[in-house]
């Protein structure tokens, strides 16, 4: 199955603000914020509540401005003539043994067995080639949401009929 689609910076900041939660550094420097400002915190005459109350609203604070910075981040980085190939148009082809993208740039081709991850929200299908870096495929490409889905059921279906044979590791 093959798409055709043009990648546009907002693709690229929603792919960073859907991966960054996800991402486990993120999550620790989360907590660290909340962990660095509890002993303040704990200090204060406040009932108990309102002290958890407030440590949570810097956990949420720091995730707000973590997720603020990767956006700005992302769209100030991906500026087309620093990264060629990035932004623009791109072909997308799924097959049993893998999944292939062209560019005017650049051609690329990952087995399944290279894939860590296939993921599908609201606006997007993912399918990762790496552990941060994914094909960022809009489902605005498609005829339908029904097409969209019917591609991403097929990779999946692919990428786990490998994960399914993958020899497992031995234990010693």
């Amino acid at each position: 199955m093959e798409i055709n689609f043009d990648v546009r910076l907002r693709d690229l900041v929603a792919f960073n603000l859907y991966h960054a939660p996800r991402h486990l550094v993120n999550q620790i420097v989360v907590l660290l914020a909340m962990a660095f400002f509890a002993p303040e915190v704990w200090r204060l005459d406040y009932p108990l509540g309102a002290k958890i109350f407030v440590i949570l609203f810097i956990g949420v604070c720091a995730a707000v401005g973590l997720l603020a910075a990767t956006g700005l981040f992302a769209a100030i980085s991906y500026f087309p003539s620093k990264n060629r190939g990035v932004l623009g148009a791109h072909t997308v082809r799924i097959s049993p043994d893998g999944v292939s993208e062209t560019t005017a740039v650049n051609s690329s081709t990952w087995t399944w067995e290279s894939v860590p991850k296939v993921a599908m929200t609201r606006r997007y299908v993912f399918i990762y080639v790496q552990q941060h870096v994914a094909h960022i495929i809009p489902k605005r490409a498609f005829e339908s949401r029904a097409a969209a889905t019917e591609f991403f059921r097929q990779a999946r279906e692919a990428w786990s009929k490998y994960r399914e044979r993958r020899p497992t590791p031995r234990s010693s």
